[in-house]
């Protein structure tokens, strides 16, 4: 038997409103994840690319470092400052090569250790801003030092000498080129491969922009003041948060080599006794 609510006065069946179902998701699909963010690792697997990256830093040291001197030590070098020149290039070379073997077999492209740019006005400005701010740092940092305890601002004057002594008097166009390369590797590395992986591994980012700074300031105690490590490091600091800022590794490669080419610059107008 027909229900009486579903006729009409002739007893016709009659349409009964449906309301329609509301789209609430987004036709285009969820939005994707910056490829700096590591989506798609996982916290062991970046632990392991961490791990593969600090054995290939262990053995190219070691490595390089024999060859520099079985080769001083036979004087095929005219001038050993050369050997420190070379040295860094070889570093330079096979931690990028270790680095993209990693992106290779973990299928990550490049834009996982920030070097990707959306748009070309923004990444120059805030290299100027990387520039800038490490300018400030470093002469907040010795100004600090330098009430603070006058005998590390005495060891950290000495720092000129120093680099002097380790590489050659290039020409402002070598000058030009070795800044560039250090500074595109070492932000690569510590920034873009470091800073990305700690991050995914740790949790953390506060974590990671410490340890990564940290790794990037310590090694230059090696060859410099040891009070150096404190401006280095609040630097590192400022282009870590500009990196995970920008989800950019350029900007701060842009600051890294300026920043390079302008100590060398000075170093080379400076000193006139660097031979």
């Amino acid at each position: 038997m027909n229900d009486p609510r579903t006729l009409d006065d002739t007893g016709a069946p009659r349409q009964v409103p449906v309301a329609k179902p509301i789209l609430t998701a987004d036709p285009a699909g969820p939005p994707t994840a910056h490829p700096m963010l590591l989506a798609d690792s996982s916290h062991r697997t970046a632990r392991e690319d961490i791990g593969v990256f600090f054995c290939a830093v262990v053995v190219a040291l070691f490595a390089l470092q024999g060859a520099a001197m079985i080769v001083e030590r036979s004087g095929a070098v005219a001038d050993p400052r050369m050997l420190s020149v070379v040295v860094t290039l070889c570093a330079a070379l096979i931690l990028l090569a270790t680095t993209a073997a990693i992106l290779k077999r973990r299928r990550q492209a490049a834009a996982s250790i920030g070097l990707c740019v959306e748009r070309w006005w923004r990444t120059l400005l805030f290299g100027i801003v990387a520039v800038v701010g490490a300018y400030a740092v470093m002469i907040f940092t010795v100004g600090v030092i330098s009430v603070v305890s006058p005998a590390a601002y005495e060891a950290l004057s000495h720092n000129p000498e120093r680099i002097t002594a380790m590489f050659p008097k290039l020409h402002p166009a070598a000058l030009l080129a070795l800044a560039l390369t250090v500074g595109f590797y070492e932000e690569v590395i510590c920034r873009g491969f470091l800073l990305t992986r700690l991050r995914r591994a740790t949790g953390s980012v506060v974590l990671a922009v410490v340890v990564s700074s940290a790794v990037f300031a310590v090694p230059h105690a090696a060859s410099q003041a040891a009070i150096t490590v404190v401006p280095l490091f609040l630097i590192g600091v400022l282009w870590a948060v500009l990196t995970v800022w920008q989800r950019s590794v350029v900007p701060a490669i842009i600051g890294h080599g300026v920043f390079d080419l302008c100590q060398l610059i000075a170093l080379y107008q400076l000193n006139p006794a660097w031979e």
